[in-house]
């Protein structure tokens, strides 16, 4: 499913819809690195408000997920690689293209890696083949940059769960 349309799908769905309801996106996450590190993450977006700003605009959101890497392993052998248990923490804001002066920006994904001092930047997307989105960015350690690689799955409504507390 390309960004535009899964975009206007979660839009279409969260509109009407009761508090501590949400439109939700299942997605999975692929990055590829030079230096032939391969991470994955999955998990669900959440279309919320931006924060600040005057203008409201939304974003689809994904907190404290797990990101796996191929160089991280339990046991020591390449076979017992994508270790759960060495899973880095990270958050995604996925923000549809702004318009304004000048030329509108891309699709933009924004990363906060919460298991590396909470670094944050951003990889341009764009719609590739096969539905995929697609964009080059910074590199997680000692690379430059890293493909992104993004699926999405059929836009759900979801429930707020109650706090236990």
């Amino acid at each position: 499913m390309g960004l535009q349309v899964m975009w206007d799908a979660a839009v279409a769905r969260s509109e009407g819809l009761r508090q501590g309801s949400f439109a939700a996106v299942p997605f999975s996450l692929v990055t590829s690195q030079e230096n032939l590190v391969v991470g994955y993450a999955a998990g669900s977006l959440k279309l919320v408000p931006r924060t600040g700003g005057a203008v409201r605009r939304l974003q689809l959101l994904g907190e404290e997920v797990g990101h796996v890497f191929s160089d991280r392993t339990d046991g020591g052998t390449p076979v017992n690689s994508f270790a759960a248990s060495k899973a880095d923490r990270i958050t995604l804001a996925l923000r549809p293209p702004e318009l304004g002066l000048g030329a509108p920006r891309p699709w933009s994904l924004r990363l906060t890696l919460h298991s590396w001092n909470d670094a944050r930047f951003s990889v341009p997307l764009e719609d590739g083949s096969a539905g995929l989105a697609v964009g080059v960015g910074p590199g997680v350690g000692p690379v430059a940059e890293a493909m992104y690689v993004m699926a999405f799955g059929p836009v759900r409504v979801e429930r707020e769960l109650p706090d236990p507390r």
